[in-house]
Protein backbone atom coordinates (compact mmCIF):
# COMPACT_ATOMS: atom_id res chain seq x y z
CA UNK A 1 0.00 0.00 0.00
CA UNK A 2 1.22 3.33 -1.02
CA UNK A 3 2.69 5.96 2.08
CA UNK A 4 -0.77 8.61 2.53
CA UNK A 5 1.23 11.81 2.82
CA UNK A 6 0.79 14.50 4.88
CA UNK A 7 0.42 18.49 3.15
CA UNK A 8 3.82 19.19 5.25
CA UNK A 9 5.91 15.89 3.83
CA UNK A 10 5.69 18.00 0.25
CA UNK A 11 7.84 20.73 -0.67
CA UNK A 12 5.49 22.12 -3.54
CA UNK A 13 8.20 21.39 -6.12
CA UNK A 14 8.07 18.80 -8.76
CA UNK A 15 9.68 18.09 -11.88
CA UNK A 16 7.46 17.45 -15.07
CA UNK A 17 8.49 15.64 -18.30
CA UNK A 18 6.48 16.12 -21.20
CA UNK A 19 6.48 15.53 -24.93
CA UNK A 20 7.77 18.67 -26.56
CA UNK A 21 4.98 19.34 -28.61
CA UNK A 22 2.65 19.43 -25.26
CA UNK A 23 4.87 21.64 -23.54
CA UNK A 24 4.69 23.94 -26.74
CA UNK A 25 0.97 23.51 -26.61
CA UNK A 26 0.73 24.34 -22.99
CA UNK A 27 3.38 27.03 -23.22
CA UNK A 28 1.43 29.20 -26.01
CA UNK A 29 -1.94 28.69 -23.62
CA UNK A 30 -0.26 29.78 -20.69
CA UNK A 31 0.87 33.13 -22.56
CA UNK A 32 -2.94 33.40 -24.36
CA UNK A 33 -4.13 33.45 -20.55
CA UNK A 34 -1.19 36.06 -19.28
CA UNK A 35 0.07 32.90 -17.17
CA UNK A 36 3.81 31.62 -17.33
CA UNK A 37 3.86 28.04 -17.83
CA UNK A 38 3.76 27.19 -13.69
CA UNK A 39 0.55 28.98 -13.37
CA UNK A 40 -1.19 27.86 -16.19
CA UNK A 41 -0.07 24.03 -15.05
CA UNK A 42 -1.26 24.40 -11.96
CA UNK A 43 -4.50 25.70 -12.92
CA UNK A 44 -5.40 23.10 -15.27
CA UNK A 45 -4.22 20.72 -12.19
CA UNK A 46 -6.28 22.78 -9.63
CA UNK A 47 -9.18 22.66 -12.00
CA UNK A 48 -8.63 18.60 -13.29
CA UNK A 49 -8.70 17.15 -9.26
CA UNK A 50 -12.54 17.51 -8.66
CA UNK A 51 -12.61 14.94 -11.79
CA UNK A 52 -10.39 12.53 -10.83
CA UNK A 53 -11.13 12.42 -7.13
CA UNK A 54 -14.45 11.69 -8.31
CA UNK A 55 -13.32 8.82 -10.41
CA UNK A 56 -10.99 7.37 -7.78
CA UNK A 57 -14.26 7.36 -5.40
CA UNK A 58 -16.21 5.67 -8.06
CA UNK A 59 -13.25 3.11 -9.06
CA UNK A 60 -12.65 1.95 -5.46
CA UNK A 61 -16.52 1.54 -5.38
CA UNK A 62 -16.59 -0.74 -8.12
CA UNK A 63 -14.08 -2.51 -7.02
CA UNK A 64 -15.84 -3.04 -3.40
CA UNK A 65 -18.85 -4.16 -5.80
CA UNK A 66 -16.71 -6.65 -7.80
CA UNK A 67 -14.72 -7.68 -4.77
CA UNK A 68 -18.05 -8.79 -3.06
CA UNK A 69 -19.66 -10.15 -5.89
CA UNK A 70 -16.67 -12.58 -6.28
CA UNK A 71 -16.71 -12.99 -2.89
CA UNK A 72 -20.71 -14.21 -2.55
CA UNK A 73 -19.80 -17.03 -5.47
CA UNK A 74 -16.89 -18.35 -4.51
CA UNK A 75 -19.50 -18.94 -0.89
CA UNK A 76 -22.31 -20.19 -3.17
CA UNK A 77 -20.17 -22.29 -5.45
CA UNK A 78 -17.51 -24.05 -3.44
CA UNK A 79 -14.97 -26.31 -4.51
CA UNK A 80 -15.39 -24.26 -8.24
CA UNK A 81 -12.36 -22.30 -8.87
CA UNK A 82 -12.39 -18.53 -9.20
CA UNK A 83 -11.71 -18.83 -13.02
CA UNK A 84 -15.43 -19.96 -13.32
CA UNK A 85 -16.84 -16.99 -11.87
CA UNK A 86 -15.18 -14.55 -14.47
CA UNK A 87 -16.21 -16.61 -17.75
CA UNK A 88 -20.06 -16.21 -15.78
CA UNK A 89 -19.66 -12.69 -15.26
CA UNK A 90 -18.61 -12.11 -18.95
CA UNK A 91 -21.26 -13.96 -20.25
CA UNK A 92 -23.84 -12.04 -18.04
CA UNK A 93 -22.22 -8.99 -18.85
CA UNK A 94 -22.62 -9.74 -22.86
CA UNK A 95 -26.32 -11.19 -22.39
CA UNK A 96 -27.05 -7.32 -20.36
CA UNK A 97 -25.59 -6.03 -22.94
CA UNK A 98 -27.61 -7.76 -25.81
CA UNK A 99 -30.84 -7.23 -23.85
CA UNK A 100 -30.09 -3.58 -24.20
CA UNK A 101 -29.61 -3.63 -27.80
CA UNK A 102 -32.76 -5.21 -28.54
CA UNK A 103 -34.41 -2.98 -25.89
CA UNK A 104 -33.12 0.23 -27.89
CA UNK A 105 -34.19 -1.80 -31.08
CA UNK A 106 -37.47 -2.37 -29.89
CA UNK A 107 -40.71 -0.40 -30.43
CA UNK A 108 -42.20 1.37 -27.70
CA UNK A 109 -45.94 3.40 -27.57
CA UNK A 110 -44.51 6.58 -26.45
CA UNK A 111 -41.91 9.04 -25.94
CA UNK A 112 -41.24 8.46 -22.66
CA UNK A 113 -40.07 4.44 -23.06
CA UNK A 114 -38.23 5.81 -26.30
CA UNK A 115 -36.23 8.37 -23.72
CA UNK A 116 -35.42 5.53 -21.35
CA UNK A 117 -34.29 3.59 -24.59
CA UNK A 118 -32.17 6.27 -25.58
CA UNK A 119 -30.68 6.68 -21.98
CA UNK A 120 -29.80 2.79 -22.08
CA UNK A 121 -27.95 3.16 -24.97
CA UNK A 122 -26.43 5.82 -24.39
CA UNK A 123 -25.24 4.08 -21.34
CA UNK A 124 -23.83 1.15 -23.18
CA UNK A 125 -22.11 3.29 -25.31
CA UNK A 126 -20.95 5.06 -22.38
CA UNK A 127 -19.66 1.62 -20.96
CA UNK A 128 -18.27 0.64 -24.44
CA UNK A 129 -20.81 -1.77 -25.21
CA UNK A 130 -20.92 -1.11 -28.82
CA UNK A 131 -19.09 1.17 -31.44
CA UNK A 132 -21.88 1.01 -33.99
CA UNK A 133 -24.39 4.25 -34.32
CA UNK A 134 -27.17 2.78 -32.37
CA UNK A 135 -30.56 2.87 -34.01
CA UNK A 136 -33.05 5.67 -33.03
CA UNK A 137 -35.97 4.68 -31.00
CA UNK A 138 -39.05 4.16 -32.56
CA UNK A 139 -42.67 5.78 -31.12
CA UNK A 140 -46.18 4.41 -32.70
Amino acid sequence: MRKKWKTDDRSGRITLRMAPSVHAEAAALAEQLGLDLNGFLNLVIRRALPHYRMEARLLRQEFELEKDLITNWLHANPGRPAREFWDEYWRLQQATQQGIKEAVEFEFDNQEGAAVAALMAQSLRAKGGSHEQPKTPRTR
